[in-house]
């Protein structure tokens, strides 16, 4: 008898935990916009030479962002 209720018990526990699983896929969504490929004109153009490890730091974004609790005004780019 005691196997029977501990066998039930597991497959609610199961079929809840499936039910729990499938309910965040709902929260996202999909669009598809026809468009133009427009190349960037302008700006900084940055590795452009030959060597992949090129790094350049210290760009301004222009705002501030908060990534881990840590406020962030620049980035740096490396080309690798």
């Amino acid at each position: 008898m005691k196997t029977r209720y501990f066998k039930l018990t597991l497959l609610l526990l199961f079929l809840l935990s499936v039910i729990g699983l499938g309910a965040q896929v709902n929260e996202y969504s999909f669009s598809s916009v026809l468009g133009t490929y427009t190349e960037i004109t302008g700006g900084t153009v940055l590795g452009t030479n030959t060597n992949d490890n090129d790094s350049f730091n210290a760009i301004p974004l222009g705002f501030t962002f908060t990534y881990n609790g840590v406020d962030h005004t620049q980035v740096s780019i490396q080309t690798n």
